[in-house]
């Protein structure tokens, strides 16, 4: 389980919890929306849905493939650098893709690409500003800015999906961001 204590995100079995670590005193949650509904997949268009995870803090890799396991997505991943997600798209051909711009072995770039290549909807997910990106295919990608909350992933996600079923019937179209916080870059 997920709970959100003291703004921290925290994946522990509630036995765990309570018998090893004394965690009795403490409140958690589980994650809410904004609409206060606890997160939930079911019915989602994402449910079912192979995901690619290309990021190398390990933190904010497990955070991005669990809040898309809750959303529904199938996570492959997550790929810490660029030889491993490369390795997992030679075996695996995932629906949609969140890649960070600098992975442990360099510059996502080459995933970018063979995404790209493969037809794969991608939104680069970075603490980095625009111009300091230095590879096009990155800078020409959505990109979501770190730090995200759920709603923003999922919104993203959704948008990639729909971008990639409306470009697999209409290629060549032109983008338009994804909002305010993804932007093309």
């Amino acid at each position: 389980m997920i709970f959100q204590c003291l703004n921290l995100y925290v994946i522990i079995s509630c036995e765990i919890a309570d018998c090893c670590f004394g965690f009795s005193g403490l409140s958690f949650s589980p994650i809410r929306n904004n609409f206060g509904e606890e997160m939930n997949a079911q019915g989602s268009e994402l449910a079912g849905r192979r995901l690619l995870v290309a990021e190398d803090v390990s933190v904010i890799a497990f955070d991005l493939a669990d809040l898309s396991e809750r959303l529904g997505c199938t996570v492959l991943g997550p790929a810490s650098s660029v030889a491993d997600a490369l390795s997992l798209l030679r075996q695996e051909q995932p629906d949609l893709a969140l890649i960070d711009a600098e992975l442990a072995d360099g510059s996502a770039a080459p995933v970018a690409m063979r995404l790209r290549e493969m037809g794969v909807p991608f939104a680069v997910v970075t603490g980095h500003a625009a111009e300091d990106l230095s590879d096009t295919m990155l800078r020409s990608a959505p990109c979501l800015l770190k730090p995200y909350t759920y709603e923003e992933i999922e919104v993203a996600l959704l948008r990639l999906l729909r971008r990639g079923l409306s470009d697999r019937t209409s290629a060549g179209e032109r983008r338009e961001p994804l909002d305010e916080k993804m932007q093309k870059r």
